[in-house]
């Protein structure tokens, strides 16, 4: 009689302890018998044994197993039948001498005797476990799972907590003791009792353990099945449903609290039913998706609740509506939550050796014949870097090198109109140039000869040779960016013997053939970055100096040091959802995002720390590394290090900072850098970083600063992290900044709120597809689709404000995950679902219920309103998945449209109206409309309307021309067209994306907005609001420098206090859309919500708006009640608290929504003026809406070179056209590549790119763009199938602010 028991470490029957107690008086032969018996019940469940067509094995999958929860398993309770089972005398004797885990046996089975419960309750546990037949698990109470998760204001009790939980763990392992010699007596009488088991067949066996299942003697049931195996074993047979036995088995363990041999049971069946789904996908792919549950609630009760988390997520994605996953999932994640409040659960990274990297190296570069395909950059610092002759030649990545080159040259151009209109920093770079050339000239007494290194349009060339400068030599990476720079200075009147521009790589130029003769001034401020190196700043300044410059030149900027400081970016509570799990996917492939950051998310946690200081006459050449303190002066949680640097120019005279000056960006091209670490360090209270839970705090942490002359890095070494970040380059980054929307998620939760209660009190007559008021006390129910999910914040929503179900649908897959964690974490995992899947090509009874969704909610628009496919997607989803009566959230949305003009004049007194043509593009972009210098030429015009219910979709949606006559408010040059939409949420409530000043229904609030707000009021300032001191403010920086908050409350008083909605409704008539002007009124959206409020005029409303600011100044100074100055926000600020939730959207404040605006450039413009018309066309060509003047009218704007198609004659195509097409030849290359799957993704070329940015001169913003671009392309078309609808320019939607 063979007696088998598994032990603590994971394995199956028979690994931790086995016996044979056949010759039990000869204690010599127990550990032969034990070894041996070991290796038959382990061996028995190898896959390598030979398949028997003995009988079929009708194994029982759909049976419900008593899986009680960890804590149920402590006091007992999770015993079965044979629980009173007794120890006679002879065989407590025969144990004697046999130890298990350290104990005596015989002691075991006693105390198990003593302990058992009485015959009537162990009869009353086996009759309740009986009962459950279903296919679940059973629901855990949230509420009792929610009480024992400690607050964060609850800290204090962490260690009382932990003393109870360690009593508990220790009381629930000796319960699993007990189980476990329990098991191995009984399993030695059902082997005694029937010893020709093996006679029977598998199928025999099975239906034996399975009828002991479903009568809930667990027990007995795993010895049954120890039966089989054993008969599997010496018979060295196996079966294709092998697989069914481990998932049942697996489910006897959980529901005694064994949770290792759970565990290995699920892993078993999964790899298991892994290999039958080869041959029989249909019968093996339902257990398999239920292996991932019995996997995750083992994980869970051996409280190894991240692993856990990942398998229930695993099971979530092949079946996203299991029920008993979506519990697990929530389980796992409330005890990670408690792990990290009590300082455990914490993940470790590994570095690369520091014992490889030495404190300085040299750099150098890879020999010609390098394979470059092999080269592998883990770190991301590479000592060996790239040459741009390689990069061009060797066949592995040339194409990349090639497709990144051609994409930079055409994206350049448009990046410099921002540098130009930069007027802080132009004007600190031309002084700092102007007196250095005055330095050679009058100090040094010779002739000034500079190289201005990245030269861009040539600015800085001639603001050298206005100072005096004998010779500027125009060194310029970029092929369209030296083709300007010649025209500007030919425009400006400068000849070839003053200036000569180079089209080369800097690391390219020669003495004599490139340069005529050495330089004295260096200027290279162009080539500066949010990174610093990355552009390639040391390479070329080194390259200069070395080959093209005399001794000791002067160089711009002469030094630079870089600030470190360890800071907080995290995304609050959204509405009262936490929405966390998004910030495990703060990453970003490099430290050029190109857009600005938001501050008011960035919580600083310590001061500034130097980290470098590079003298640019003596540039670096070895790669160094060093460790600096990192002094901590604010609890939180530490995932990112924000670096900036100061510019020394021109001898400590003239500085440039890229930092942040009272918490805000000072020039908007030269931003702050944030690099993120590898995940959250939680820094406690107390002033430091709590290490290792046992409440040992320090005040510093080491920061490992390192550099190679081309990429700068920050690390924590040895560091224990809350989570760990994923570097997703896939990741859409523009959610960040819907989430950091609050106005509209507030006003989308009111809107969901409204829409679900009325559902609710509508029912379907059964004659009609109307609705009918539900009787007192009846409710209908309400099925939500949240169509593209995101995040799923709308879906959360929903389900929060009474919906029956949620089925959110999302084609990314991180995001689909993202969305998953959301909803566990908020609990509502009974109600939301989450689909990967393509949503045009969802199906009833697959992704949404047979009858279909009755309210939809989305948000998958863009700033033109459809460009993300947004009318295909509505048509789509009402003909497969929605109901005919759905309600929609939003229900509508109208365009509006308005003339600008966006010209580049004069910069520093220079002609650059040139450089203009290379804003013309066919499509639209999305901008802040502020950000773009602009002057309105007329008033706002409605333009288009969609409705995207049904009953509305014949009104205007399908409309694809207009024709619209634009009141011409200013006289100007009107060559741009910008574009917005109202989001018509419900009958009550619309969010406009419209730019400042202007609010819902295109009506003009202020004066510089793009019209009078009053016609017969004169457009005279009020007085200007003064300090405490008497002296004038300026409004508009005095907003400026107030926080979100206070800009928002005095814009909302302002309009109060003016239009009469102080509590009596005066003048107020509600409408749901504009229907015309009225005398006396004005359409917005107010206190009463969407309707004609009383107009004011814009003097009054002004008058009240400095009245208030006057008010704020007097607090103010109140408040300060001394003459210090206000602490630095970068070092001291105040965390970002959530702003408080507003009646409805004022129009007045300049906070705009994450979509921004659309500014399509005209192809013909035309001069305008005041006081007349001008006809626009407007046309909508399937997911794009294009303008264009009235043919005849207008002049052709001018184009980029590579717009025009032929040049040189009718038949000669333009090789700037060729160049462009040649990329697209590259992409249905790629993708031709992507379909045979025999080469590596394209993550690994960009990998490469981005490690050898500097010294490949490659711009790094603009590589992170086609790199994020590249990397969708393989996500959507490495997907089974999608859709028209699955557009790349979706999941590569630009964001405008980077929160």
């Amino acid at each position: 009689m063979d007696a088998s028991l598994s032990g603590g470490g994971g394995g199956g029957l028979g690994k931790a302890f086995t016996v044979s107690d056949a010759d039990v008086a000869d204690p010599s032969l127990i550990k032969q018998k034990q070894l041996a018996a070991e290796r038959e019940f382990l061996s028995a469940e190898s896959e390598r044994n030979v398949i028997s067509r003995e009988g079929s094995l009708l194994l029982e999958d759909d049976i419900q197993f008593n899986v009680a929860p960890p804590a149920a398993s402590v006091d007992g309770t999770a015993t079965s039948k044979s629980s009173s089972w007794s120890l006679d005398a002879a065989s407590s004797e025969s144990l004697q001498g046999i130890t298990f885990e350290g104990h005596d046996l015989a002691d075991l089975l006693a105390e198990l005797e003593d302990d058992a419960p009485p015959a009537h309750a162990a009869a009353e546990s086996a009759e309740s476990a009986a009962v459950i037949m279903d296919d679940t698990l059973p629901r855990f109470d949230d509420d009792d799972a929610a009480s024992d998760i400690p607050s964060s204001a609850g800290m204090g009790n962490v260690d009382d907590d932990a003393e109870e939980e360690a009593a508990a763990e220790a009381e629930a392992a000796k319960q699993a003791r007990l189980l476990r010699a329990q098991l191995l007596r009984l399993r030695d009488a059902m082997f005694r009792d029937d010893p020709h088991f093996t006679k029977r067949s598998l199928s025999q066996l099975n239906t034996e353990a399975v009828q002991y299942q479903k009568a809930g003697d667990d027990l007995a049931a795993i010895c049954s099945y120890a039966k089989l195996f054993h008969k599997a074993k010496a018979g060295n047979l196996t079966h294709p449903e092998l697989h069914v036995t481990h998932y049942n088995r697996a489910g006897c363990y959980l529901s005694l609290g064994l949770y290792e041999e759970a565990l290995f049971d699920a892993q078993r069946c999964a790899t298991l039913a892994e290999t039958r789904m080869r041959t029989n996908p249909m019968g093996a792919a339902a257990i398999w998706i239920k292996s991932f549950a019995r996997k995750g609630y083992a994980l869970n009760g051996l409280k190894r609740y991240r692993e856990a988390n990942i398998a229930f997520s695993e099971g979530l994605k092949a079946d996203p509506f299991n029920d008993e996953m979506k519990r697990g999932l929530e389980e796992s994640s409330r005890g990670v939550l408690r792990d990290l409040l009590r300082g455990r659960g914490l993940e470790m990274r590994a570095l690369p050796s520091t014992e490889s990297f030495n404190t300085s190296e040299r750099i150098t570069y890879h020999g010609y014949a390098t394979p470059l395909h092999k080269i592998r950059h883990d770190d991301m610092l590479p000592a060996q870097l790239l040459t741009p002759f390689q990069a061009d030649n060797d066949h592995h990545i040339k194409d990349t090198y090639n497709y990144l080159t051609v994409q930079t040259d055409i994206r350049m151009p448009r990046r410099y109109f921002s540098y130009l209109q930069d007027e802080y920093r132009q004007r600190r770079v031309c002084e700092a140039i102007q007196m250095a050339v005055r330095y050679q000239e009058e100090e040094l007494d010779r002739d000034a000869r500079v190289l201005n290194v990245a030269a861009g349009p040539g600015l800085h060339a001639m603001a050298a040779l206005d100072a005096g400068a004998r010779h500027v030599t125009c060194v310029e990476r970029w092929l369209y960016l030296a083709m300007s720079c010649k025209e500007v200075l030919l425009t400006n009147g400068y000849t070839d013997d003053q200036v000569k521009v180079v089209y080369k790589r800097p690391t390219d130029i020669a003495l004599l053939r490139d340069v005529p003769v050495y330089t004295n001034v260096i200027v290279a401020v162009d080539l500066l970055d949010e990174g610093l190196l990355t552009s390639g700043l040391l390479p070329a300044v080194t390259h200069a100096l070395d080959n093209l410059a005399i001794q000791d030149p002067v160089v711009i900027p002469s030094s630079v040091t870089v600030f470190a400081q360890a800071v907080q970016i995290k995304t609050p509570e959204c509405c009262g959802f936490d929405v966390s799990a998004v910030d495990r996917h703060r990453w970003h492939p490099s430290y050029a995002c190109g857009v600005p950051l938001n501050t008011d998310y960035i919580v600083p946690l310590s001061e500034p720390i130097e980290a470098w200081n590079f003298d640019l006459l003596t540039p670096p050449r070895e790669s160094e590394r060093k460790t600096v303190d990192v002094p901590f002066t604010r609890p939180g949680v530490w995932n990112a290090v924000l670096f900036w640097y100061d510019l020394n120019l021109f001898q400590d005279k003239v500085r440039l900072s890229s930092g942040l000056v009272d918490g805000r960006e000072v020039s908007p091209t030269l931003r702050p850098a944030v690099q993120y670490l590898a995940g959250e360090i939680r820094v406690t209270a107390d002033r430091g970083y709590e290490a290792d839970g046992s409440g040992r705090a320090i005040t510093t942490m080491p920061l490992l600063c390192t550099h190679n002359t081309v990429r700068m890095r920050f690390d924590v070494e040895r560091a224990e992290y809350m989570h760990l970040n994923r570097a997703d380059a896939s990741f859409p980054n523009y959610h960040f900044h819907a989430l950091a929307d609050t106005r509209r998620n507030e006003a989308y939760y009111r809107a969901i709120e409204r829409a679900v209660a009325r559902r609710k009190a509508m029912k379907p007559k059964p004659e009609t597809s109307g609705f009918s008021p539900l009787t007192s006390g009846e409710e209908s129910e309400v099925h939500v689709l949240d169509a593209g999910c995101g995040t799923g914040l709308l879906g959360m929503m929903a389900a929060r404000c009474g919906a029956d179900s949620v089925v959110g649908i999302e084609l990314h897959e991180s995001l689909a995950t993202v969305a998953r964690r959301n909803v566990a974490a908020n609990g509502l995992g009974d109600k939301v679902s989450i689909c990967v899947r393509d949503l045009a090509l969802a199906e009833r009874g697959k992704e949404v219920r047979r009858r279909g969704a009755n309210l939809v909610v989305m948000d998958f628009f863009d700033a033109t309103l459809i460009g993300h496919q947004a009318l295909y997607m509505v048509e789509t989803m009402q003909r497969n998945v929605v109901q005919p009566d759905a309600t929609y959230v939003p229900m509508a949305a109208t365009m509006y449209v308005m003339g600008i003009e966006a010209v580049t004049d004069r910069i520093n007194g220079k002609q650059f109206a040139s450089f203009n043509k290379y804003r013309w593009d066919r499509d639209a972009e999305a901008v802040y409309l502020k950000d773009v210098p602009h002057r309105k030429l007329t008033k706002p015009k409605k333009v288009f309307e969609f409705f995207f219910d049904r009953r509305g979709s014949m009104r205007g949606g399908s409309m694809r021309e207009a024709v619209l006559k634009l009141e011409v408010i200013r006289s100007g040059y009107m060559n741009g067209i910008v574009f917005w939409f109202d989001l018509h949420l419900d009958e009550e409530s619309s969010l406009t994306t419209a730019p400042p000043g202007i609010g819902v229904g295109g009506v003009v609030f202020r004066a510089d907005a793009g019209g009078a707000a009053d016609k017969d009021a004169p457009m005279t300032a009020p007085a200007a609001p003064r300090d405490e001191d008497g002296v004038a403010v300026d409004e508009g920086r005095f907003l400026a420098s107030c926080d979100a908050r206070t800009r928002r409350r005095i814009a909302e008083a302002a309009v109060v206090s003016t239009s009469g909605d102080d509590g009596a409704n005066h003048g107020f008539v509600p409408a749901l859309a504009f229907g015309g002007a009225r005398e006396g009124l004005v359409f917005r959206l107010g206190g009463y919500g969407l309707g004609y409020y009383t107009d004011v005029p814009w003097s009054v409303r002004a008058e009240a708006r400095s009245k208030l600011i006057h008010e704020a100044l007097g607090v103010a100074a109140s408040k300060r009640g001394d003459d210090k100055p206000a602490a630095d926000s970068t070092t001291s600020a105040a965390p970002p608290q959530p702003t408080a939730p507003l009646s409805a959207e004022v129009a007045d404040v300049d906070e705009e929504h994450y979509y921004g605006q659309a500014l399509q450039y005209l192809e013909r413009a035309a001069s305008v003026t005041a006081g007349k018309k001008i006809t626009v066309l407007a046309r909508r060509e399937n997911n794009k809406v294009r303008f264009s003047l009235k043919e005849g009218v207008g002049t052709w704007v001018g184009k980029s070179p590579w717009r025009i198609e032929w040049g040189g004659g009718a038949s000669i195509e333009s090789p700037h056209y060729q160049r462009v097409h040649y990329c697209e030849l590259l992409v249905r290359d790629f993708l031709m590549r992507l379909r045979c799957k025999r080469f590596p993704p394209i993550e690994k070329d960009m990998k490469m790119m981005l490690a050898h940015a500097g010294s490949l001169f490659l711009d790094p913003a603009v590589l992170a763009e086609v790199y994020h671009e590249f990397v969708c392309l393989e996500l959507v078309h490495g997907t089974p199938e999608f859709s028209p609808g699955a557009s790349l320019e979706a999941m590569t939607r630009s964001c405008l602010m980077y929160c």
